[in-house]
């Protein structure tokens, strides 16, 4: 197994995981510099054949950036939302509007 396909299948394991959100897969997509589909309601991986929102990982740093400079109250409503939804509130926030 070569060692994109290790990170593939770790990665696509941890988000199979009930508990685990968008941001969990933000993460990842930060870490590795990869582009991903993700679910929009779920935020877990999509596998190869099938369509989410593609989360490239500049909006994905971006999320990551508004979720850690939250408190824990505002995480657990921010993490709850669509991914997408929380890319356009994370995006006027970085843009002060």
């Amino acid at each position: 197994m070569n060692e994109d396909a290790k990170h593939d299948t770790r990665a696509d394991r941890a988000a199979s995981d009930d508990h685990v959100g968008w941001i969990y897969a933000a993460r990842w997509i930060v870490e590795n510099g990869q582009a991903r589909h993700v679910n929009r309601q779920t935020g877990r991986f999509e596998a190869s054949g099938r369509r989410g929102v593609l989360l490239d990982a500049f909006t994905a740093s971006m999320l990551c950036r508004v979720y850690d400079a939250l408190n824990d109250s505002n995480r657990r409503k921010f993490v709850r939302l669509p991914v997408g939804r929380a890319a356009a509130i994370g995006w006027q926030l970085v843009k002060g509007g």
